[in-house]
């Protein structure tokens, strides 16, 4: 029976570490037509309400993205979707187009860095202690999300990630101002919003007092 899907990212999903087997099938689809993800996006000026996808914010940005994406490669991640700078009608501008690297090792670049950029990094897994070991096995800690069918699984999943907010069959619906945000590890500590947000502007003072009675002269 499939685990399900379990990523791990600062807050947006950057890696997904994925059941070997739906990781074969999803290559399998996707090696005939390599810019599969990108077909249904209209890229261009995001201030265009018709744009779902616009440029990163600068060339440097786009030129460290790419470089990345090729180190990755390096180390033996196979490209499965995009890579490279778009031409044509968007040569001019910083145009990346959604980027799908797969067998990404945990111990790699791109498996220990967020990218900042259009990029997932696919990272296959047999159990789940595999998948637990994965997404913790980097020095970050922010957000963390699962999918499964599965609620027992959910929970267990959740109670075993080194990560500040986790999100159940979700994609960020539940960043919301009345519940806590911040990270473990290197992503941070303390929260904001929520209750626990509230702690953070405050000092907690201990005042001792001794009120048994003065000893008899």
């Amino acid at each position: 029976k499939p685990y399900g899907e379990y990523y791990y990212q600062t807050s947006d999903r950057t890696g997904i570490i994925v059941l070997q087997t739906w990781a074969n099938n999803f290559i399998g689809d996707t090696q005939g037509d390599p810019q599969f993800l990108n077909a249904s996006e209209t890229f261009g000026d995001p201030m265009d309400a018709t744009t779902t996808m616009g440029p990163v914010i600068s060339e440097p940005a786009l030129t460290r993205i790419l470089g990345m994406t090729d180190q990755a490669q390096r180390e033996g991640a196979r490209l499965i979707s995009g890579g490279a700078r778009m031409d044509g009608d968007h040569a001019g501008g910083y145009f990346l187009p959604i980027t799908v690297l797969a067998d990404v090792e945990t111990g790699s670049t791109l498996g220990q860095h967020e990218v900042f950029g259009p990029v997932l990094a696919a990272t296959p897994f047999d159990t789940e202690e595999e998948a637990i070991a994965i997404a913790n096995g980097t020095d970050y800690g922010l957000g963390a999300y699962i999918h499964t069918q599965n609620l027992a699984r959910a929970h267990h999943m959740a109670a075993a990630m080194d990560a500040g907010m986790i999100q159940v069959n979700g994609s960020g619906e539940g960043m919301t101002p009345c519940v806590p945000f911040g990270g473990m590890k290197q992503s941070g500590y303390g929260r904001l919003g929520g209750e626990e947000g509230l702690h953070e502007f405050l000092r907690v003072k201990n005042v001792w007092m001794n009120l048994s009675r003065p000893a008899a002269q």
